[in-house]
């Protein structure tokens, strides 16, 4: 209320009444608050964009906020913190003379980009010479670079390759895929791009490999179908089980076994063939181990191929018989390679062990169940390859 006094006139002849009051009302300016847009990578926090104030009077100025906004979000996953868009809006910003209202509409876009991630393989993954370069690895060969702060990843993949089968200093490759890693406590996966490729160095040392254990083939039923018309129990084998996956075991060792015994060298890819493909008889076609029929079966018709592509001239086709224990012989004529081919055949055919193992560990790589099955079939798999001297 504004009252009026002290009026003054030179003439004297006048007096002043200033009884009159009036109402002064001064609204409190507006302070525009801006918000900048703003693009970043994932570093596990929200919105960091510049905030700017335009409208103080006068000599005021930006020092009289006391607390700048606070923001929320729209879009993404709505917390302004995983990798995605957002909507950026403030409120309750305030400030200290009391003469200032604050503009708060404006909105900004946050865009968070994934952080990309690097890996490596530590620790020197080493194994026996066993003439493949197939890797074991650990959750403890893997080392993590990139992630922010207090969050962590652990990889799954226990499958890699050394550059060379051959003993000494190698580099040790893993492939990786998204299903590979498990994420740790208050981390996400989706908040980073996923290496695809881990390397660091490895090692081979001697000894050769174990040859196989000289164990009669007395717990294997092999199945006599002919190659290339393989029939057998479909329904025998269904859920993986540490039971069936020793009986699976024990048929490639006996059959591996049997081929070392009662066949010449020159018979021994195909002896191998066949009971491959016996073993992959008793498999299901639709069960959890289907992959290893698959695999088995396919590496049983590369070895059969192999050595009829090389088959001897003078050694004529025969069916191996077992000359002590239980009767056992192969389920057909088995086809002889020819001496001058034999070294290049078996090295070819040991290629193909190799690559039934990797296509075995890679069959498996989403299933830690699986992943211990399959790898057990793909090492006593590898140890067939004893078979091939002359490789």
């Amino acid at each position: 209320t504004v009252s009026a006094s002290g009026a003054t006139e030179t003439s004297g002849n006048y007096v002043f009444d200033q009884t009159d009051t009036a109402q002064l009302v001064i609204n409190p300016a507006t302070i525009t608050v801006t918000l900048a847009d703003q693009t970043k990578t994932y570093d596990a926090a929200g919105y960091g964009g510049s905030v700017t104030y335009t409208g103080f009077e006068g000599s005021d100025t930006a020092a009289l906020i006391s607390s700048g906004p606070s923001f929320s979000y729209t879009g993404g996953d709505a917390s302004g913190v995983n990798a995605g868009t957002y909507t950026v809006s403030a409120s309750g910003a305030t400030e200290t003379s009391g003469n200032y209202v604050f503009d708060q509409r404006d909105t900004a876009q946050l865009v968070i980009n994934p952080r990309l991630l690097f890996a490596a393989i530590v620790g020197t993954p080493t194994k026996a010479f066993d003439g493949t370069d197939l890797a074991a690895l650990t959750a403890a060969n893997y080392q993590i670079w990139g992630l922010v702060g207090g969050q962590s990843l652990s990889v799954g993949q226990t499958a890699g390759t050394f550059d060379s089968a051959a003993i000494g200093t190698r580099s040790v490759t893993a492939t990786l895929r998204a299903g590979d890693f498990t994420a740790g406590p208050g981390t996400s996966t989706a908040n980073y791009v996923l290496p695809t490729v881990a390397t660091g160095p490895g090692l081979i040392v001697s000894p050769p490999p174990t040859p196989l254990v000289n164990r009669p083939p007395t717990l294997v039923t092999f199945d006599t179908t002919p190659l290339g018309d393989p029939t057998g129990p479909a329904d025998k084998l269904q859920v993986i089980d540490t039971e069936t996956t020793r009986q699976i075991l024990e048929q490639i060792n006996a059959g591996a076994n049997f081929c070392r015994e009662f066949v010449q060298q020159e018979y021994a890819i195909d002896c191998l063939s066949d009971r491959l493909q016996a073993t992959a008889d008793g498999l299901s076609a639709t069960g959890e181990y289907s992959e290893v029929k698959a695999a088995l079966e396919d590496a049983a018709r590369k070895l059969h191929a192999i050595a009829i592509s090389n088959e001897s001239p003078t050694l004529g086709q025969k069916v191996a018989r077992s000359t002590s224990g239980p009767a056992r012989s192969s389920s057909r004529p088995l086809v002889a390679v020819s001496d001058a081919a034999l070294a290049s055949a078996n090295a070819a055919a040991s290629a193909v062990i190799v690559n039934t193992q990797l296509v075995l560990l890679r069959s498996a790589a989403n299933s830690e169940r699986r992943r211990v099955a399959f790898q057990q079939v793909g090492q006593i798999l590898g140890s067939t390859k004893v078979l091939l001297r002359s490789s």
